[in-house]
């Protein structure tokens, strides 16, 4: 899936909290309850190892939460 399908299934809320992130520079994701699966903007690799990305557009990216 790409990520703006994966942004689409976010709620409405989770969708304003990371424009909000977006907007104001700063690392934000959002897990989808149902999946291990994750949507973040301005994420780090590096600093968030649990997180294993799978598509990355600019700042924006998908991906699956390691456990």
């Amino acid at each position: 899936m790409s990520i703006k399908s994966q942004i689409e299934r976010l709620t409405l809320q989770e969708r304003r909290q990371l424009s909000h992130a977006f907007d104001c520079g700063i690392s934000q994701y959002v897990v989808i309850s149902e999946t291990i699966e994750f949507v973040g903007v301005h994420l780090d690799q590096q600093r968030n190892k649990h997180l294993q990305i799978i598509e990355q557009l600019g700042v924006w990216s998908y991906g699956r939460v390691i456990k």
